[in-house]
């Protein structure tokens, strides 16, 4: 959760707590990490807390606050599944006199159902809506809500969240509309799971109209490796089924089989020459 993390810390260029990240376990402030004397995490060193960890959100996802599940990109285009365990809390007010401004030492038990959006994130910043859902208050992790959905991701997208229904701050002055004397609403994320790519069958159907029936293993540094009993008669085999399939479908959409085979032919000639 790098990307949230470092969403944490105060710079330069914002000092506003409702354009920052709320470290937080359960419903309370994880105080240690907030003032930077501790970690965000305690990793594996305490897996009851661990499970308890979460950073919450007290606006929408806008210009500088844009966590990003970052540690995780699909390594190919493919069907994967995705959990994600979020909640609602409630963050007190900064002050009595500056009430609109959250406080993220005072932070209690959630009010408010919210909708959250997932995205699917590609550089440098090109975002495509994968699903949505509403978050619930909750007493901790044993009372966790996760929901789960398949998607369908392109290589390297990664996952983005977007507490949909809270504000985009806008500078230089602005005020949280959903904020009241006594606090306002937010979206703590605490983990993201993905499962995949998931292969309906294997091999698949491209797979077997390539390869037929040929054994595959896992080749060294990553992909696959089709292994040929005969090369010759394998390869002669694998290309009249794959033109025999080809003659099939060319008749629906009107392509015969020796303009295939031409275009095939040029490329080759082409593909040579450099």
């Amino acid at each position: 959760m790098s990307s949230f993390a470092g969403l944490a810390e105060f710079d330069n260029f914002n000092n506003s707590p409702e354009r920052a990240t709320f470290p937080m376990i359960a419903n309370r402030c994880d105080l240690p990490a907030l003032e930077g004397k501790a970690p965000m995490t305690v990793g594996d060193a305490n897996p009851a807390v661990r499970d308890e960890e979460s950073m919450g959100v007290v606006a929408s996802a806008y210009e500088p606050l844009e966590p990003v599940f970052d540690r995780f990109k699909a390594p190919v285009a493919g069907k994967y599944r995705l959990r994600i365990s979020a909640y609602s809390f409630w963050a007190g007010p900064e002050s009595e006199r500056r009430w609109w401004r959250p406080s993220r030492n005072e932070i209690s038990v959630g009010r408010t159902h919210e909708p959250v959006t997932l995205y699917a994130q590609s550089p440098p910043r090109t975002l495509r809506r994968l699903d949505a859902f509403d978050v619930v208050p909750e007493s901790g992790a044993k009372d966790a809500h996760v929901h789960e959905v398949d998607v369908w991701l392109r290589k390297g997208e990664t996952i983005r969240p977007d507490a949909a229904r809270l504000f985009r701050s806008r500078p230089p002055a602005w005020r949280n509309p959903l904020a009241k004397p006594d606090g306002q609403p937010g979206v703590a994320f605490r983990w993201l799971e993905v499962e995949g790519p998931i292969m309906e069958t294997w091999p698949t159907p491209g797979h077997r109209l390539m390869f037929g029936d040929l054994p595959v293993r896992t080749a060294d540094g990553g992909g696959v490796l089709v292994e040929a009993r005969d090369p010759d008669t394998d390869s002669a085999h694998l290309i009249r089924s794959f033109l025999g399939s080809f003659r099939i479908r060319s008749k629906a959409i009107g392509i015969s089989l020796s303009s295939f085979v031409t275009e095939i032919y040029l490329r080759f000639e082409e593909v040579e020459k450099i």
